[in-house]
């Protein structure tokens, strides 16, 4: 209903509006739904003091979802097939396409997670590449091992922690994560301590 639409819209940009700015670092796992629209985009970027996103490619919006809708994000996250998506490039070097899409969104970072080739983040600030290989040796279930790549990698980038350990950290949260069925259990920070 587009009037239900105005008025959640309405809502919460008023929200983001009052609040965002109390946070240092917005983290959107957009998975594409419909329930993040344009409106809503336009706040997070516009009130966020240090914004990740990764936009998600499913069943129900490949082919019509991609981090382009935002025209301003701190730090990027994609696997490989969304990077690409998102460049209408499916053949040259991953780092020449992620560099593309990370300048289009105005990001200062992009991180692509390959799944058994491990994780690139590019520093697009300081024109720096950095490759972590994939951390587990054993996979239970991906499920969610992108959301806990986004959310650690962000957390620790939007902290000014060194752009070689935030993807680091990031990578061995998805390697504790992959052993986990469904997302059934957080990743602990005593595991993550370990695991390092």
């Amino acid at each position: 209903d587009i009037e239900q639409s105005n008025e959640l819209d309405d809502e919460a940009c008023h929200w983001m509006q009052q609040s965002l700015k109390s946070y240092d670092i917005v983290v959107v796992p957009d998975f594409g739904n419909g329930f993040i629209s344009p409106v809503m985009v336009n706040g997070l970027v516009e009130y966020s003091n240090y914004l990740a996103v990764n936009t998600q490619i499913n069943s129900g919006n490949r082919g019509f979802h991609v981090i382009n809708r935002y025209s301003h994000v701190d730090f990027v996250s994609l696997n490989e097939p969304e990077v690409r998506l998102a460049a209408h490039n499916l053949y040259d070097p991953i780092e020449q396409v992620a560099k593309q899409v990370g300048e289009r969104v105005n990001a200062k970072q992009i991180a692509i997670t390959q799944g058994p080739k491990g994780a690139v983040l590019m520093d697009l600030e300081n024109e720096k590449k950095y490759h972590v290989p994939a951390l587990s040796t054993k996979v239970v279930d991906r499920i969610g091992a992108g959301d806990t790549f986004l959310s650690l990698t962000a957390l620790c980038s939007g902290s000014d922690l060194p752009a070689d350990l935030s993807v680091f950290v990031g990578s061995v949260a998805a390697a504790l994560d992959v052993l986990v069925v469904c997302n059934r259990e957080p990743t602990k920070p005593v595991d993550l301590y370990k695991y390092m």
